[in-house]
Protein backbone atom coordinates (compact mmCIF):
# COMPACT_ATOMS: atom_id res chain seq x y z
CA UNK A 1 0.00 0.00 0.00
CA UNK A 2 1.15 3.65 -0.52
CA UNK A 3 0.22 7.27 -1.14
CA UNK A 4 2.08 9.33 -3.40
CA UNK A 5 2.08 13.49 -2.99
CA UNK A 6 2.57 15.04 -6.14
CA UNK A 7 3.61 18.32 -6.84
CA UNK A 8 3.53 20.76 -9.22
CA UNK A 9 5.99 19.73 -12.41
CA UNK A 10 7.24 15.85 -12.06
CA UNK A 11 8.16 15.02 -8.57
CA UNK A 12 6.22 13.42 -6.46
CA UNK A 13 6.96 12.27 -2.56
CA UNK A 14 5.51 8.68 -1.80
CA UNK A 15 5.28 6.62 1.53
CA UNK A 16 4.39 3.13 1.55
CA UNK A 17 4.54 -0.41 3.56
CA UNK A 18 4.59 -3.86 1.94
CA UNK A 19 4.66 -7.29 3.47
CA UNK A 20 6.26 -10.21 1.99
CA UNK A 21 6.58 -13.39 3.68
CA UNK A 22 9.87 -15.32 1.65
CA UNK A 23 11.32 -18.75 2.40
CA UNK A 24 14.99 -18.36 2.95
CA UNK A 25 17.14 -21.07 3.95
CA UNK A 26 19.78 -20.64 6.49
CA UNK A 27 23.31 -22.15 6.17
CA UNK A 28 23.95 -24.41 9.29
CA UNK A 29 27.67 -25.41 10.40
CA UNK A 30 27.82 -22.99 13.42
CA UNK A 31 24.69 -22.01 13.95
CA UNK A 32 23.83 -25.78 15.81
CA UNK A 33 27.21 -26.89 16.26
CA UNK A 34 26.31 -30.06 13.83
CA UNK A 35 28.09 -29.31 10.12
CA UNK A 36 26.88 -29.05 7.40
CA UNK A 37 23.27 -28.81 9.43
CA UNK A 38 20.92 -25.94 7.64
CA UNK A 39 17.29 -25.06 7.45
CA UNK A 40 14.65 -23.32 5.63
CA UNK A 41 12.08 -21.19 7.27
CA UNK A 42 9.14 -18.29 6.36
CA UNK A 43 10.32 -15.02 7.60
CA UNK A 44 7.99 -11.74 7.19
CA UNK A 45 9.56 -8.82 5.77
CA UNK A 46 8.09 -5.57 6.29
CA UNK A 47 9.82 -2.56 4.74
CA UNK A 48 8.31 1.03 5.36
CA UNK A 49 9.52 3.31 2.25
CA UNK A 50 9.91 7.14 1.54
CA UNK A 51 10.37 7.76 -1.83
CA UNK A 52 10.90 10.42 -4.75
CA UNK A 53 9.15 9.91 -7.82
CA UNK A 54 9.74 11.28 -10.87
CA UNK A 55 7.25 11.66 -13.40
CA UNK A 56 8.28 11.66 -17.03
CA UNK A 57 5.88 13.04 -19.39
CA UNK A 58 2.37 12.46 -17.56
CA UNK A 59 0.06 11.85 -21.00
CA UNK A 60 -3.36 11.07 -21.29
CA UNK A 61 -2.59 7.20 -21.87
CA UNK A 62 0.07 6.76 -19.41
CA UNK A 63 1.91 8.19 -16.56
CA UNK A 64 5.94 7.08 -16.23
CA UNK A 65 7.82 7.25 -12.97
CA UNK A 66 11.06 5.95 -11.11
CA UNK A 67 12.83 7.66 -8.34
CA UNK A 68 15.31 6.26 -4.98
CA UNK A 69 13.86 4.81 -1.98
CA UNK A 70 15.10 4.75 1.81
CA UNK A 71 13.29 2.11 3.62
CA UNK A 72 13.11 0.79 7.18
CA UNK A 73 12.84 -2.78 7.36
CA UNK A 74 11.59 -5.18 9.73
CA UNK A 75 12.63 -8.80 9.89
CA UNK A 76 10.24 -11.26 11.67
CA UNK A 77 11.66 -14.69 13.59
CA UNK A 78 12.99 -17.64 12.42
CA UNK A 79 11.90 -20.96 13.88
CA UNK A 80 14.79 -23.52 14.14
CA UNK A 81 13.71 -27.34 13.97
CA UNK A 82 15.18 -28.20 17.00
CA UNK A 83 15.75 -26.46 20.19
CA UNK A 84 19.77 -27.19 20.18
CA UNK A 85 20.70 -23.78 20.31
CA UNK A 86 17.37 -21.39 20.49
CA UNK A 87 13.78 -21.77 20.06
CA UNK A 88 14.00 -18.98 17.85
CA UNK A 89 16.28 -16.81 16.15
CA UNK A 90 15.53 -13.08 15.30
CA UNK A 91 17.34 -10.57 12.44
CA UNK A 92 17.78 -7.52 13.22
CA UNK A 93 16.06 -4.67 11.64
CA UNK A 94 17.59 -2.29 9.29
CA UNK A 95 18.07 1.05 7.25
CA UNK A 96 18.53 0.97 3.34
CA UNK A 97 17.72 1.99 0.02
CA UNK A 98 16.17 0.95 -2.88
CA UNK A 99 14.94 2.20 -6.35
CA UNK A 100 10.47 1.71 -8.11
CA UNK A 101 10.16 2.43 -11.63
CA UNK A 102 6.29 2.01 -12.50
CA UNK A 103 3.50 2.90 -14.76
CA UNK A 104 -0.15 4.58 -14.70
CA UNK A 105 -2.66 3.84 -17.39
CA UNK A 106 -5.62 6.25 -16.59
CA UNK A 107 -9.08 4.72 -16.42
CA UNK A 108 -11.24 8.21 -16.39
CA UNK A 109 -10.65 11.14 -14.41
CA UNK A 110 -10.14 9.49 -10.93
CA UNK A 111 -9.09 5.85 -11.23
CA UNK A 112 -5.77 4.73 -13.05
CA UNK A 113 -4.58 0.81 -13.46
CA UNK A 114 -1.12 0.88 -11.81
CA UNK A 115 1.93 -1.38 -12.60
CA UNK A 116 5.37 -1.49 -10.59
CA UNK A 117 8.76 -2.97 -9.64
CA UNK A 118 10.28 -2.05 -6.17
CA UNK A 119 13.62 -3.31 -5.43
CA UNK A 120 15.53 -3.25 -1.90
CA UNK A 121 19.04 -3.45 -0.91
CA UNK A 122 18.28 -5.91 2.31
CA UNK A 123 20.85 -7.21 4.31
CA UNK A 124 19.15 -9.07 7.35
CA UNK A 125 21.89 -9.88 10.29
CA UNK A 126 21.43 -12.65 12.69
CA UNK A 127 24.22 -13.42 15.24
CA UNK A 128 23.75 -16.80 16.87
CA UNK A 129 26.82 -17.65 20.11
CA UNK A 130 29.06 -14.80 19.02
CA UNK A 131 28.85 -15.64 15.37
CA UNK A 132 27.28 -13.56 12.82
CA UNK A 133 25.45 -14.69 9.91
CA UNK A 134 23.79 -12.55 7.01
CA UNK A 135 20.70 -13.05 4.52
CA UNK A 136 20.48 -11.09 0.95
CA UNK A 137 17.04 -11.23 0.58
CA UNK A 138 17.62 -8.53 -1.75
CA UNK A 139 13.35 -8.40 -2.39
CA UNK A 140 12.24 -7.59 -5.84
CA UNK A 141 8.42 -6.94 -5.94
CA UNK A 142 5.87 -6.38 -9.14
CA UNK A 143 2.91 -4.83 -7.95
CA UNK A 144 -0.56 -4.33 -9.33
CA UNK A 145 -2.98 -2.02 -8.04
CA UNK A 146 -5.65 0.84 -8.77
CA UNK A 147 -4.99 4.44 -7.84
CA UNK A 148 -7.42 7.02 -7.23
CA UNK A 149 -6.61 10.64 -8.10
CA UNK A 150 -8.22 13.29 -5.87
Amino acid sequence: MSWERRFSGPLGIELGAKYYRPELVLPGGGVFGIPGAAFSDDVSIVPITAGLNIHLGSSERFDFYFGPQIAYVTYGSVEPPTTFVADEFDFDDELTWGAKVGIDIPLGDTWALTISADYLAANAALQVNGAEYEIQPKPVSINFGAAVRF
